[in-house]
């Protein structure tokens, strides 16, 4: 008896029949469901975002410059691969923008909205892949926190022509914090294996082909970061050292993948003409690099009278403080972070340097858009380094929470406010009722009235010489205005006088004759002609 006893006692207990326990798949049942949930959850949230943010774009015009990289695109969909004919500007996109404009069109086609779809899809994927950097190497807690204050800082940019001119409307270095930031995820989350660098380098030399300032901010900084931790002895030395190679190599391989285009008779750019400033304006272009800096993390309180704008300035002002420490605090411990971490902070302190100490800090905060990475990655590199410390504050994942909140609350109202129609848009629709479909213009009405319309209505850029107007070779495709197979018969005139540069009424009578028909708008003059005019326009003129 006390045999059976011992055997169905306490430490041999008979398992029931239907529990977990005969069913091994039930104990991880709660972790898949809990993973679906979560998936769910950030899928959503991903889809409200781009909403909310396409909403934000459309209370901004559309303009010329975003409508060049539509058509650009356009032109790739319809087989023109590299672009021949094109004559781009100094920055070509056609590596980090190029392709999501390209996407956009597949589904949407060419219309209106087209840059508002994209600049809110470029913004969701860098809200996205921010989380992603700025999480990894944590769990639990400090997961959420982290993402969290990246969200809080990020989803809510300002309604100012500033934010909005550089953030939500067409391509302007933004958007290629996307590349960057997935090259750093891949250095990040992947590991030392090693084919690691040579991806990377991959990467950065494909995509610095579109935006210079991807191996400015990217691979520079990373390949001094790899440098400098060469110096240490250890097992990574030699993953190090080949990812500083990858890196620096990136530079002039991209330059040469370039010229290869070129070779080929792809797109022609411009070289960017900046040079050093005189160390006597420091402080006026420090000054510029400051107001930039608050301007792109919705920060600038100048203007403001109190009230909800204000306040939400005052708040971003703690993102910029914490963005700041971030990188104050892995550079005074250089070697001592990971590689993203590092990259990142010397990344954010070089393309601020090459602003503050070129003409690129010439002019107004328009100009922010050349240290708009700064946003993004600051943002990160404060994430996880406040964040880790946060986490270990009880609660302060609720403090997060409400911040999150907060920003959701100033992006819905920001996505409320009215929208406004593309620029030249009385001139497209005036164009369209009347049947006038080929005709040309100063480069603020042309290209953005040929996208609005659909490309029922084409019109092609013009600039003046100075008596009279010539065929504009920026952003435009030369066969465009070839005598042989194309047609115009009216001009579109921009009469504000800051836009007499791109043909006045004076230049299109002395280049055209006297037009049939003038017709005033609201936002523009068309001069209409009886016969077709392009046999008039005798050469092309970059403006």
């Amino acid at each position: 008896m006390s045999v059976a006893i011992l055997q169905d006692g306490p430490d041999r207990r008979a398992k029931p029949s239907g529990t977990s326990a005969d069913r091994p798949g039930m104990v991880a049942r709660p972790d898949r469901n809990r993973r679906i949930v979560f998936w769910a959850v950030a899928v959503l949230a991903s889809i409200l975002l781009f909403i909310a943010l396409y909403e934000q774009a459309r209370t901004v015009s559309a303009h010329s410059d975003g409508a060049g990289f539509v058509l650009q695109a356009q032109d790739i969909l319809h087989g023109n691969l590299l672009l021949h004919g094109w004559t781009v500007s100094d920055v070509t996109f056609y590596t980090t923008e190029l392709p999501e404009y390209m996407l956009v069109e597949l589904v949407r086609g060419v219309n209106d909205a087209t840059v508002a779809t994209t600049s809110a899809l470029t913004y969701t994927i860098i809200v996205i892949l921010s989380v992603i950097a700025a999480t990894g190497g944590s769990t639990g807690r400090e997961r959420w926190i982290r993402g969290g204050l990246v969200v809080a800082a990020l989803i809510a940019p300002a309604t100012t022509a500033p934010v909005e001119g550089t953030l939500l409307t067409s391509p302007d270095h933004f958007g290629t914090a996307v590349p960057i930031l997935a090259a750093f995820i891949v250095l990040d989350r992947i590991g030392k294996r090693r084919a690691v660098p040579y991806v990377i380098g991959a990467m950065l030399a494909v995509f610095g082909m579109g935006d210079q300032l991807v191996l400015l901010v990217g691979a520079i900084p990373l390949a001094i970061v790899c440098a400098v931790r060469c110096r240490r002895p250890g097992p990574e030395r030699r993953f190090d050292a080949t990812l500083a190679i990858c890196a620096a190599a990136a530079v002039p391989v991209s330059l040469v993948l370039v010229r290869l285009v070129h070779a080929l008779g792809g797109y022609t750019s411009i070289n960017p003409q900046f040079t050093l400033i005189d160390v006597t304006d420091i402080t006026t272009h420090a000054t510029l690099t400051a107001k930039c800096m608050l301007t792109l993390y919705s920060a600038d309180p100048a203007g403001l009278p109190p009230g909800f704008k204000l306040a939400m300035v005052c708040y971003h002002l703690v993102a910029v403080a914490i963005a700041g420490y971030g990188v104050v605090f892995v550079l005074r411990r250089l070697g001592r972070h990971t590689r993203l971490e590092e990259a990142m902070a010397v990344g954010v302190v070089v393309n601020l340097a090459a602003f503050m100490f070129t003409t690129m800090s010439t002019g107004d905060v328009f100009m922010g858009r050349e240290i708009a990475m700064v946003l993004p990655l600051g943002t990160v590199l404060a994430a996880r380094v406040v964040g880790s410390r946060l986490a270990r504050i009880r609660r302060s994942q609720l403090g997060v929470a409400c911040c999150v909140a907060l920003s959701a609350m100033s992006l819905t109202v920001h996505a409320t406010e009215p929208s406004v129609q593309a620029e030249g848009h009385d001139v497209g629709s005036w164009l369209r009722a009347h049947k006038l479909s080929h005709g040309l213009g100063g480069y603020w009405r042309a290209s953005v009235i040929t996208m609005s319309t659909g490309g029922r209505v084409q019109v092609r850029a013009v600039v003046s010489d100075g008596r009279k107007v010539a065929g504009d070779l920026w952003e435009s495709k030369t066969q465009w205005y070839s005598q042989r197979s194309t047609t115009a018969n009216f001009v579109v005139i921009d009469p504000r006088p800051e836009m007499a540069g791109y043909g006045t009424e004076a230049e299109a009578v002395a280049t055209f004759g006297k037009p049939k028909e003038r017709v005033v708008l609201d936002d523009g003059i068309v001069l209409v002609w009886d016969h077709n005019i392009m046999t008039d326009l005798k050469h092309l003129k970059r403006s």
